[in-house]
């Protein structure tokens, strides 16, 4: 575990979650760019995705009208 500047508190995943040793050390799964770990992680990231939907759905046909 470490310790961000702001004082919060952030967990390291070793990547050898993600590589299986009878593969040859091959990856079979690769992670996402940005794993949210915990609920509370979990929770802001839908809240956040479903804002930029919220969004796209408000402003899709304006910004699809300007194809050019």
């Amino acid at each position: 575990m470490g310790k961000r500047a702001d004082g919060r508190m952030f967990h390291l995943i070793s990547l050898s979650l993600f590589i299986d040793p009878d593969c040859n050390g091959e990856v079979v799964r690769l992670p996402p760019l940005r794993l949210p770990l915990g609920t509370d992680a979990f929770s802001f990231v839908e809240g956040k995705n479903a804002f930029v939907q919220q969004e796209l759905d408000t402003w899709g046909a304006l910004s699809s009208s300007t194809n050019f």
